[in-house]
């Protein structure tokens, strides 16, 4: 079920504001790892990832993400949409004001990056932002970066997240853990003020609970019908949003009228924008 989204509702509510999209697609010969990888819809997490940037654009906020392959060229074919055909134009645009998109690559994945990847910030569709590999790294160092997070952890939660990162790395190697929080970490010190999830696995997981420890009173948004980790996400994380915007927790958990959804997402973060 489709919708259009209403520019008029949103136009500049955000007014610089960046929004992190914490967002994949669940990699099919990793789905009998975790069961609730297994019911996820692509052409869902499409919609919902192109409408949310649609949404941000529209709403003139700017929107920060982690560079994945899969996403990436959703990305890139809305910002095509809002940004002058020219590159001189954009060039200019990226001198004045900063270009709209930031995608944060880390060079762990310099050898791997796919041509959209190489269009977005070649062409100046977006602003990229490096961060370094880590050739070694270890459980210990990993838990001291998430302690700059927020200092108060439990050390049961410190192991528990460094546990889960180590793991999202395929291949066990805490250098390749600690190379892609270094790239999370610099996401969350660009000041997001909000953060939607859609689909994904325990890259999604980790950057819900990283944002969740640097800014725990500011707004998560997960999106439930197009599956993936970010559906679990939504089962736990409920509460209740702005009169003004009319979200309830149940469009999160199911509503798959996602230009209508990031619509009102957009109404709640410009609610929550006015209490600051």
């Amino acid at each position: 079920m489709m919708s259009e989204l209403d520019i008029k509702k949103i136009q500049n509510l955000l007014k610089g504001r960046v929004i992190f999209l914490s967002a994949s697609f669940p990699r099919k010969d990793r789905e009998k790892e975790q069961k609730f990888f297994r019911k996820y819809s692509p052409d869902d997490i499409t919609d919902a990832v192109n409408a949310l940037v649609r949404a941000v654009l529209s709403a003139g906020g700017k929107l920060i993400f982690g560079g994945h392959p899969t996403i990436t060229p959703l990305v890139l074919s809305i910002a095509k949409e809002y940004l002058p055909d020219s590159l001189e134009e954009r060039t200019n645009i990226e001198e004045t004001d900063g270009l709209p998109v930031i995608i944060c690559q880390s060079e762990f994945y310099k050898d791997k990056l796919t041509d959209a990847t190489k269009e977005l910030y070649q062409n100046k569709y977006g602003k990229p932002i490096w961060t370094p590999e880590v050739e070694s790294s270890s459980e210990e160092k990993l838990r001291a970066m998430i302690r700059e997070l927020k200092t108060e952890i439990t050390i049961e939660d410190e192991k528990e997240i460094v546990k889960k990162m180590i793991e999202h790395a395929e291949e066990n190697k805490p250098a390749k853990a600690e190379s892609l929080l270094r790239m999370r970490i610099t996401i969350l010190q660009k000041d997001p003020f909000a953060a939607v999830f859609i689909g994904g696995m325990q890259g999604v997981n980790a950057e819900y609970e990283l944002f969740s420890l640097k800014y725990p009173s500011r707004p998560k948004y997960c999106i439930g019908a197009p599956g993936g980790y970010a559906k679990e996400l939504a089962k736990n994380n409920r509460k209740k949003y702005s009169k003004e915007s009319g979200l309830r927790y149940e469009e999160l958990e199911s509503f798959d009228s996602y230009p209508l959804l990031m619509q009102k997402i957009i109404l709640d973060i410009s609610e929550e924008l006015k209490h600051i």
